[in-house]
């Protein structure tokens, strides 16, 4: 039988560090008068701090009897902030001293030594230097990790299947599985230190994509049996037998057709038209000729990840997604082009996310044949993924109309608006709506960017003195021709905002329409656009003169009535509630009062 197999992508990261981390040095002594008589010396010229102390006990932390070894200890370099730009015996901590015996530890900053069994004991009158070979930990890391597991879990989901093979109690576990390895075990002075790294990787990522794990493995990459392996073997065997795709039926037909795109792939076709698909469909041994077949083998393909391909702009397919990753980086990461295209304007760029059809021209001169070949192909699916939009703009005289010559790109914005938007758009309180906000559990980071281009496609962007309300992780619309009718979205923490600036008459049916368009493409992004199985959100509310920021102290919908007092825990004050929403409350209420007073009038 042969297998398919699909290709694989290496890279290679090689860096060139001008400085590195200092490690922490822990000194520990039986009588803590021995500290008397230490003398430190650090060289300046070789570190990277530009006010330490030469002869003084630089930045060490006092503890009596830590690590239960009876002792008194000092630790240099506690903050592990300090760096180095050189190495070697006439480099680094140099210790002087007259006391009978010293224990020295040198470790990470985030790791506290066991001092019996990782100090190197140095006695009186002897002279002794100590080599350190430096391990890789990094914050770099430890965010990538957090980032691929938040990724993981947006993307997860909840099956019947698993469920069933949970034992008791368990029953909240999320797919798919992730099993964490720790490698290079022999790396690490015994299986706990190695077994506490990963752990300190897996205790910091968010408390939900924590449902992903199903277990963890320490492997040595030199002195590991064949046991070990096949421990992780069978496990990885195991945890695949209990989600939903196992074994599921899949068409000899679409296998054949894998191949051929394949074939493509090896010949250097990252891209190629639903014509020469159909081609491919026909010789194969098993033809595929239906259009909708087709279609049926590419929604499923596209679904999985092997290709890109919509069936609104059904023109081409991307065979292979890095090579449209690539593309994308002509877009989100044009920056790093400055070096190499130094003569053009970049700072409109980076101030207002606005992508000039010059600039872009210039990027795409430095891409490969194919991308630019297929260069609108490319930004109508960079558009389809609502990484960029061309705007809606209100004219002078009144009409809105959509721009076609350039594009924004939100999620390039480094600009900073959130705090002060209501300044520079100098709203009065009293033109302020209630800040109505989704609460999420998770937040996914892109989720606000993709909400203001899908706004964008509905409202125009509101503008003031020349200066557009389009800012990182905020923007305001115009809503109407007049531009008396504003709303701004704002995320901040694990929420989105929204709120509505009247200068004129409230009008509760314009707050309820904005709000249907908002609440709709939030709930499209999530569950139809990304299918966000594990995200979910609340809509609470906060005061009208609240700040974006501020993330607690939130309010339930039907809390409070129309024209009740409230307290507000951001103020510490009572304000009072009008219904800018849904304007059923004073509806009934005034009913009420009408129905009362009519009551009473027959009485009379």
């Amino acid at each position: 039988m042969n297998y398919y197999s699909y290709p694989s992508l290496s890279s290679t990261y090689l860096r060139f560090d001008q400085q590195l981390a200092f490690p922490v040095v822990t000194v520990c002594t039986k009588n803590p008068m021995d500290f008397n008589s230490v003398s430190l010396y650090f060289d300046q010229s070789f570190v990277g701090h530009s006010e330490i102390p030469v002869v003084e006990y630089t930045d060490f932390y006092f503890y009596e009897t830590a690590y239960m070894c009876g002792c008194a200890c000092r630790r240099f370099n506690v903050n592990g902030t300090f760096l180095t730009s050189q190495y070697g015996i006439s480099s680094g901590l140099f210790l002087e001293t007259t006391s009978t015996e010293l224990q020295i530890a040198i470790h990470d900053p985030q790791e506290d030594p066991n001092m019996a069994r990782d100090g190197r004991t140095v006695r009186n009158g002897t002279e002794t230097f100590i080599e350190i070979h430096r391990r890789e930990v990094s914050i770099r890391y430890l965010s990538t990790f957090n980032f691929w597991m938040d990724t993981i879990h947006c993307y997860g989901s909840i099956n019947d299947k698993t469920e069933a093979v949970l034992l008791e109690g368990a029953h909240n576990l999320l797919d798919p599985p992730v099993i964490a390895i720790g490698t290079h075990k022999d790396k690490f002075q015994d299986e706990e230190q190695c077994r506490k790294r990963l752990e300190s990787y897996t205790d910091k990522i968010f408390k939900d994509s924590k449902l992903h794990l199903r277990s963890i493995h320490l492997i040595s990459n030199t002195e590991d049996v064949e046991d070990a392996f096949e421990k992780l073997r069978n496990d990885i065997f195991a945890t695949a037998k209990s989600t939903a795709n196992w074994n599921r039926e899949y068409p000899v037909k679409f296998i054949q057709m894998e191949k051929a795109i394949n074939s493509e792939l090896t010949i250097g076709k990252q891209i190629i038209s639903f014509e020469r698909l159909k081609e491919l469909g026909e010789k194969i041994p098993l033809p595929i000729t239906d259009n909708k077949e087709l279609h049926l083998f590419l929604r499923y393909q596209h679904e999985i990840g092997n290709v890109i391909f919509f069936e609104d702009i059904p023109s081409y397919i991307i065979l292979d997604p890095q090579w449209l990753a690539n593309a994308f980086k002509c877009i989100v990461t044009a920056q790093q082009f400055q070096l190499e295209l130094p003569h053009l304007q970049w700072d409109n760029f980076k101030k207002t996310g606005k992508m000039d059809p010059k600039l872009l021209e210039e990027i795409f001169k430095k891409q490969s044949a194919d991308m630019r070949i297929h260069k609108e192909h490319i930004l109508e699916v960079i558009e389809k993924f609502d990484i960029i939009i061309y705007p809606l703009l209100l004219t002078e005289s009144g009409n809105v109309q959509r721009e076609h010559s350039f594009f924004y790109v939100p999620c390039m914005l480094q600009t900073l608006k959130i705090k002060d938007i209501d300044v520079l758009f100098n709203v009065p309180n009293a033109s302020k709506s209630t800040c109505l906000c989704f609460v999420f559990s998770f937040l996914p980071p892109y989720l606000i960017s993709n909400l203001i281009v899908s706004c964008l496609r509905e409202y125009p962007l509101a503008v003031v003195k020349g200066e557009i309300g389009l800012f990182k992780d905020c923007c305001v619309f115009n809503i109407g021709r007049t531009g008396c009718a504003k709303f701004v979205l704002a995320k901040s923490s694990h929420m989105i905002q929204l709120q509505v600036w009247q200068w004129d008459e409230v009008d509760t049916e314009v707050n309820q329409a904005v709000l249907k368009v908002v609440e709709r493409e939030i709930n499209r992004i999530v569950n139809t656009r990304y299918k966000l199985k594990t995200v979910s959100f609340e809509k609470k509310w906060k005061c009208e003169t609240t700040s974006f920021s501020f993330d607690t102290g939130f309010l339930e919908f039907d809390q409070v009535n129309d024209g009740e007092n409230y307290y507000c825990e951001e103020h510490a004050t009572v304000h009072k509630y009008k219904d800018y929403w849904s304007g059923e409350k004073s509806k009934v209420m005034f009913l009420f009062a009408l129905d009362y007073f009519h009551l009473v009038g027959i009485y009379l």
